[in-house]
């Protein structure tokens, strides 16, 4: 938690102002494993840290819009190796 959602959270407060000015597009990842893992046993940091991350990015469009930012939360499933 203390990386996926704090260090977003200060990355992004530390970047705010160069984002409004290049009017460009942030791209996060959060796993879409998210959505589906709410409800599996011993799995809640990990659902929990997902979820707030793409609510994090939710918040970032709504704020960054005015300043014709973009952002995009890339959800990745699972992939075999």
């Amino acid at each position: 938690f203390e990386v996926n959602v704090f260090g977003l959270l200060k990355a992004s407060k530390a970047v705010f102002s160069l984002l409004r000015a290049l009017e460009g597009t942030v791209v996060n990842q959060s796993p879409v494993a998210g959505y589906y893992r709410m409800r599996q046993p011993f799995l809640k940091s990990c659902s929990a840290s997902q979820i707030s991350v793409m609510a994090i990015n939710n918040t970032l469009q709504v704020e960054l819009a005015p300043f014709d930012v973009k952002v995009v939360t890339l959800s990745t499933g699972n992939v075999d190796t």
